[in-house]
């Protein structure tokens, strides 16, 4: 078998001694042909390789730039490795790399999560994931098992509570729930303490409104950045009027927690009503008229305005001359009348009648007295509303002309309102107890016109 050595290119002593090789001028005349001994053996391998006209034939027969496969020379720019084994190479660039990696491990890493095609649904499908449309998701999870959660905490994260609802869970147990309704913790909500321009807690298109700690043990509430109201261990503090229901006897407006059906509600237009066991009690309306209901013998057939109790239930000790059961006072605190005890089973009605309060215009004539006598009329009569029979007094209506105007009250009318409130009529009034200085004054003109007489005689 001859070898043939191949020109492998021009005649440039540079690049062909750069490669290694010889040139022709180079080699001696006597080695160009080589022959062998007729003993020799050379591979059928080996023969088909020498016999390639050209290196790139050559390389090509050893498995180069066209070959694939299993032990094949990698040579081209753009060579295919089929599950090579690589070892431990002390530095991989893998730019541009594609495909899959079931096994691998990636250590301490820096820019790992920058340089990661994670929009690549290959790529995310490797990592045990899944992506449609660029949009990562897993698994529903649950409190202890999280579908999103971290490699050195895996009871901790997020997970699918349900349809449209968002649980967040640390430590397996569910801390908050989010719905499209509601959000639901389980666990306190802290934050600063703040001030009423901005409350803690507020809202992203009214940051200065909200709640917010006021001081230790002060919990308050503010709106445009003031202050509206504030709750402590004692007192809750309102700086606004607070606007309820109207409420009725049976569910006033305002009542308590564990009392619902007595309070204070609003009867009608500017008229204030109070309830007790769902039963109206007490009215104040604009004229200022306070009007009081008591039904509690109501089953005997009894009803009273208001009942004035003093001492506690079963005390039978009858109240002083000091113990008043009212006390009726102008604005500045003068009194002017009382209801008080008299120290046994009675009371005295008493109407002011200090002399430092009056200004004295003499002692009042018998003329006077005498005309007052003469021209009141005392009627037998008979109520009209009631069985009450057999009566004998005055009428208010006659003793207007003749009777002073702070002992008669003339009869008048009140007016309804738009609420429905009925027009009343106001009767006439007459305090009988004012008669009596009169009659005192005509009983000692009588006693002196006696004496004279007697004394005549």
């Amino acid at each position: 078998m001859s070898v043939t050595f191949v020109n492998l290119g021009g005649p440039d002593v540079v690049n062909v001694t750069a490669a290694g090789a010889l040139m022709d001028s180079e080699v001696d005349a006597d080695i160009k042909t080589l022959s062998l001994p007729a003993s020799t053996t050379i591979t059928a391998a080996a023969a088909t390789v020498l016999d390639d006209a050209s290196v790139a034939a050559m390389v090509n027969t050893l498995g180069g730039a066209t070959s694939t496969g299993s032990g094949g020379i990698a040579r081209a720019t753009s060579a295919t490795l089929v599950t090579p084994a690589l070892g431990t190479p002390s530095a991989l660039v893998a730019t541009n790399a594609t495909g899959t990696a079931a096994n691998l491990t990636v250590g301490a890493t820096t820019g790992v999560e920058a340089g990661a095609d994670v929009t690549d649904a290959t790529n995310v499908a490797a990592a045990g994931a899944a992506m449609t449309d660029a949009v990562i998701t897993s698994a529903a999870g649950s409190a202890g098992a999280p579908g999103f959660t971290f490699n050195g905490d895996s009871n901790t994260g997020t997970y699918s509570v349900g349809a449209d609802s968002l649980g967040i869970s640390t430590g397996g147990t569910v801390r908050r729930t989010i719905s499209d309704t509601v959000e639901t913790t389980t666990l306190p909500q802290r934050a600063a303490s703040a001030a009423a321009s901005a409350p803690a807690y507020s809202f992203t298109s009214d940051t200065d409104t909200g709640m917010y700690l006021n001081g230790a043990g002060n919990l308050a509430f503010s709106v445009g950045n003031g202050t509206r109201r504030t709750i402590t261990a004692t007192a809750e503090t309102f700086t606004m009027p607070q606007l309820g229901p109207d409420g009725s006897a049976a569910a006033p407006g305002y009542s308590f927690s564990g009392d619902g059906d007595t309070g204070m509600y609003r009867v009608s237009a500017n008229r204030l009503g109070f309830s007790c066991g769902g039963s109206f009690r007490l009215l104040v309306d604009p004229s200022g008229l306070v009007t009081f209901r008591n039904d509690s013998d109501l089953a005997a057939g009894n009803v009273y305005g208001t009942t004035i109790q003093m001492g506690v239930s079963d005390d039978a000790t009858n109240p002083g001359t000091a113990d008043y059961f009212t006390l009726l006072r102008r604005g500045d605190g003068t009194t002017i009348g009382s209801i008080r005890g008299t120290g046994s089973a009675s009371v005295s009605y008493l109407t002011t009648s200090d002399a430092t309060l009056k200004t004295d215009n003499g002692i009042v004539t018998s003329e006077r007295v005498g005309g007052i006598i003469d021209g009141l009329e005392v009627h037998d009569f008979d109520w009209i509303d009631g069985d009450v029979s057999d009566q004998i007094g005055l009428f208010a209506q006659q003793a207007i002309d003749i009777l002073p105007d702070t002992i008669v009250t003339p009869p008048g009318v009140e007016p309804g309102d738009d609420d429905g409130e009925p027009e009343r009529y106001l009767a006439a009034s007459l305090d009988y107890s004012k008669i009596v200085p009169i009659l005192v004054a005509e009983c000692q003109f009588l006693r002196q016109r006696l004496n004279t007489l007697e004394s005549a005689a």
